[in-house]
């Protein structure tokens, strides 16, 4: 009889064993799937912010040259220029080495603009100005 008992605690300790067993392999299993998920859920989310970052610099970008070129204007609208500079910074992460340079660009393009307002007018600081936006809007774009 007690030999009846101790193999039922037997085949009961073993079946307790097997239902944690199996537990914490679902909930390890589980919290694996979590974080794939979630690691996906945020490249998809770094993808179509980075997408809709592009397109605003496709938006802006062809505009502030087009608002700082000398060949185009006489005289500039400034605000329009600052403006454009703004909607450009404003998106930009200066941690970002490629964005940096952006934001660099725009920047020297605001200088050159407001010293041909202001000083004798250098149209080739201004379209070096625009290339520098130009080359890193361009190096921002063709990254991978």
């Amino acid at each position: 009889m007690v030999s009846g008992i101790v193999a039922s605690l037997i085949g009961l300790a073993g079946g307790l064993l097997a239902a944690l067993l199996v537990a914490w392999h679902q909930a390890k299993n589980t919290r694996v799937m979590i974080a794939a998920e979630i690691d996906k859920l945020e490249r998809q989310n770094q993808s179509a912010f980075r997408s809709r970052k592009e397109q605003w610099l496709l938006n802006c970008a062809p505009e502030l040259l087009a608002a700082s070129d000398p060949q185009l204007h006489a005289t500039f609208d400034y605000s329009i220029v600052v403006s454009l500079i703004h909607k450009i910074q404003v998106i930009l992460d200066p941690n970002n080495p490629l964005e940096h340079a952006i934001n660099q660009a725009a920047s020297n393009i605001g200088f050159a603009v407001q010293e041909a307002m202001t000083e004798r007018r250098s149209v080739s600081k201004l379209l070096g100005a625009q290339d520098k936006l130009t080359v890193a809007v361009r190096a921002y774009l063709h990254a991978p």
